[in-house]
């Protein structure tokens, strides 16, 4: 039974990455979280309930700085899906600190030979009290190990409630209800993950003969069945599934995640103030060539997202917003003592126009003077 969920797991999983690495790239963070919890599902089926000495050298410990991401994947995902938000920032790179760790802690376990693997799986399987003595990590022992990974997937899934309820708070629930639902189960589901399998852990290290006990054999079955739930949900959802609504319809221009829903108000708000500061602090208006990818590279965000928070927020268009504070830009310029010797062509150009003509048109539009009559009637007049 158990080896059936987990080769359903590994089918949604398949699913989830080839229908949405292109469409929604924020779902690879979901992916991430599927597989680790495969691999950890997996391990345990091998050595607990398969017993089998060639699959448990395989997977147990090898795969575990993967165990460790699980937490990180699963909260990006949540942010990311509520704030509409589609990369990582340099200080979420963070996150994955102990999953390196991890990875430095098992370097000599895993480049020792395969005979020493399989001596350690035996041992084990004869007595299962033999996991603690195990030389599996130089930081670490096995029960400090299993409790660090269980309490920091408890406190990420915590920090992603509450991410998910304040965003309740904050947004009109009828509106985002499809999101809501399907990260409240997801949530939901990856709790009972968690409660399942503490217990199958707490179980076997008070004691370790229990591994193969018919209590641990009950509890690794709701395991199962918790699992089971958790990689069925997206089946539920075809949107997540699939990446889409319906793979008949077309797409729409600026068409966002999930179904079709708006992102949170407060993700463009957020992103408006971004803009207003990176304008007033690095005027990037000045470069020659600082067009909408540009600024949506600069934020890190899709470029149809920064199209809709001119369009929502701002209500104007990108290039209007950037020519206002290139003629603002000229205007004090023409009257500053550092431009005293340049000429007014001189200033256009320093301003990022690509043109004179291009220049003097867009000058006398907004201000209804030529740049010449605006510095000799306006400013000195």
């Amino acid at each position: 039974m158990f080896l059936g969920i987990l080769l359903f797991a590994l089918f949604v999983t398949v699913l989830l990455g080839v229908f949405n690495y292109k469409k929604q790239p924020n779902t690879l963070y979901l992916v991430g979280l599927f597989l680790a919890a495969l691999l950890y599902s997996g391990s345990h089926f091998f050595i607990s309930s398969l017993r089998s000495v060639t699959l448990s050298v395989i997977f147990i410990n090898h795969f575990t700085p993967i165990y460790l991401m699980a937490g990180p994947f699963m909260y990006f995902y949540v942010r990311n899906t509520l704030q509409g938000r589609g990369g990582l920032a340099k200080k979420d790179f963070f996150h994955f600190l102990p999953a390196v760790l991890q990875l430095v802690a098992i370097l000599p376990y895993s480049f020792s030979s395969w005979a020493y693997k399989q001596n350690i799986i035996q041992r084990i399987l004869a007595d299962p009290a033999y996991m603690n003595e195990a030389n599996f990590n130089i930081f670490f022992g096995a029960n400090l190990n299993f409790g660090i990974r269980l309490l920091l997937l408890l406190v990420y899934l915590l920090f992603s409630i509450r991410i998910l309820i304040l965003f309740k708070k904050e947004q009109q629930t009828k509106k985002y209800k499809a999101t809501i639902s399907w990260l409240s189960y997801l949530l939901a589901s990856i709790f009972l993950l968690l409660v399942s399998y503490s217990m199958f852990v707490l179980n076997i290290f008070s004691d370790p003969s229990s591994l193969y006990s018919t209590t641990n054999n009950i509890l690794l079955t709701i395991a199962g069945f918790s699992f089971c739930l958790f990689a069925g949900i997206p089946l539920l959802y075809p949107h997540v599934l699939y990446g889409a609504k319906s793979p008949s319809k077309k797409k729409k221009p600026f068409e966002l995640p999930y179904g079709g829903e708006e992102l949170p108000t407060n993700y463009y708000l957020n992103m408006a103030r971004e803009i207003d500061e990176l304008f007033e602090k690095k005027a990037p208006y000045l470069e020659r060539v600082f067009a909408m990818k540009e600024l949506a590279s600069v934020l890190g965000v899709p470029k149809h997202h920064v199209h809709h928070c001119f369009k929502s927020v701002f209500n104007t268009t990108f290039t209007a917003y950037k020519t206002k504070y290139r003629i603002a830009w000229v205007i004090e310029a023409l009257d500053h003592h550092d431009f005293r010797n340049d000429t007014i062509d001189g200033i256009g150009s320093a301003a990022g126009f690509n043109s004179k003509s291009h220049f003097y048109t867009i000058f006398k539009r907004e201000t209804g003077y030529s740049p010449k009559d605006y510095r000799e009637q306006v400013l000195r007049g």
